[in-house]
């Protein structure tokens, strides 16, 4: 027992001579290692080069060149915002590639990150690293001043603090959000490079699926997807690349299980799958159907934004699955509010609710 007060005594002067916080007791959970090389793919899949990554041109070639840019000037990459109100774009994808092509450590934080966290985090950084910020909007959960500290980070390379400044080492923010918006307008001006994301064509998606399924059938000696069926499963998947990922898996199991058969042409049935899901064949799942079916049911097809909320009973607005339906033409917004157009009365008949 005097061994552990002493061995906590010893922490406590180490920390506080050093300028930081002893540690609680129960805490001390090591921050996570940049991880450099082949290990910035561990665990994660996906491509692992520019020429793997299908799609997004314009983002491409504005984060290749500024990384050819920075290793020849022999500076850290610029500051690099991803955003998009779409989930599962490939922005972590992006973000990986750009910390290898450019040959530094990267390491990945998801969530709210507090100042203290952020400084045990960079202490095991170096020059030319990246720390990858995804949903980095919710750092202002609880509001903007949770944020704070990492504006003189991104713009001096320093933390704040009562001991005055902590030196960072010269490393690239990169930031990953659904929901850009909602961050301070002085931390969306330090990202100098801020790359457009574009949706996924139908051929894209198709690719993206096919190069997936090469890793999830074909790593266990299965037959591959047929382009048709990558076609069809891309289409359900709204061209999200998480989202054919998710779905490549549910086949897989529903194909070994006997469950999805392959017809004469090798398309197989999605119809098992999709039901697992909760998808219809065009991409809409269960929050979308009932948007819908609320609209025309409830409202006769038009009807307010606090209508919606109040039926289909979400802790929050469902933004997202209206983009979506907005995408899609399934329905439109005015003044008098939200309405089915004539294609989205059609989609919603043939609803099987």
């Amino acid at each position: 027992m005097a061994g552990i007060r002493q061995q906590n005594l010893a922490e406590a002067i180490a920390a506080i001579r050093a300028g930081g916080v002893a540690p609680k007791a129960g805490e001390g959970k090591p921050a996570p290692k940049p991880k450099r090389g082949d290990a910035i793919f561990e665990n994660v899949g996906g491509p692992r080069t520019w020429n793997e990554y299908v799609g997004q041109r314009r983002a491409k070639g504005q984060m290749r060149a500024a990384v050819a840019s920075a290793k020849f000037r022999k500076q850290r990459v610029d500051h690099i915002l991803i955003a998009s109100g779409v989930p599962g774009v490939g922005k972590s994808a992006l973000a990986r590639i750009v910390a290898a092509e450019y040959g530094g450590g990267i390491v990945e934080v998801q969530g709210a990150l507090s100042q203290d966290e952020a400084r045990a985090i960079l202490s095991g950084m170096q020059d030319g690293d990246f720390l990858f910020l995804d949903e980095i909007h919710q750092l202002v959960v609880g509001g903007k001043s949770k944020a704070e500290w990492l504006l003189p980070l991104m713009q001096d390379g320093v933390l704040l603090s009562a001991q005055g400044e902590w030196k960072a080492p010269n490393v690239t923010i990169i930031g990953a959000s659904t929901n850009a918006a909602e961050l301070p307008e002085a931390i969306l001006s330090r990202f100098v490079i801020k790359p457009v994301i574009d949706m996924y064509s139908e051929e894209e998606a198709t690719d993206i699926a096919e190069g997936m399924a090469a890793s999830v059938f074909g790593e266990i000696g299965l037959d591959l997807p047929t382009r048709a069926t990558c076609a069809a499963l891309a289409e359900a998947a709204n061209h999200s690349p998480r989202d054919i990922g998710s779905m490549l898996r549910l086949l897989r199991d529903a194909e070994i299980a006997g469950m999805a058969e392959r017809d004469e042409n090798g398309d197989s049935d999605l119809t098992e799958m999709l039901d697992w899901a909760g998808r219809t064949p065009t991409g809409l799942d269960d929050l979308a159907q009932r948007y819908l079916a609320t609209m025309l049911v409830m409202f006769g097809g038009r009807t307010g934004k606090a209508n919606i909320a109040s039926v289909l009973g979400e802790s929050t607005y469902p933004y997202l699955t209206e983009q979506l339906l907005l995408q899609k033409g399934l329905i439109s917004i005015d003044k008098g509010g939200r309405f089915l157009t004539e294609a989205g009365v059609k989609a919603t008949l043939e609803l099987e609710m």
